[in-house]
């Protein structure tokens, strides 16, 4: 991925604006966890906060909704 300049950081945060209507953003992420079954042998890693089991979800995208980057993965305590 090329360096971004400050004109491309301006451009980014003008299409966020336009297309949904949120002013200075760029590149948000998003983090969801997904409900899973406990894999055997690794005990409570995989148990959340909200007392179900889970992986961690986190996503990164452009203002036309295309991923930028996506990890799946254990949720750090």
């Amino acid at each position: 991925m090329p360096e971004r300049t400050e004109v491309m950081w301006l451009d980014i945060s003008d299409k966020f604006n336009s297309e949904t209507n949120f002013p200075n953003c760029v590149d948000p992420v998003y983090g969801k966890l997904i409900r899973c079954i406990n894999p055997r042998g690794v005990g409570y890693n995989y148990y959340n906060y909200m007392e179900y089991v889970s992986v961690l979800l986190m996503r990164v995208a452009y203002a036309n909704l295309s991923f930028v980057a996506i990890d799946v993965g254990l949720e750090e305590k």
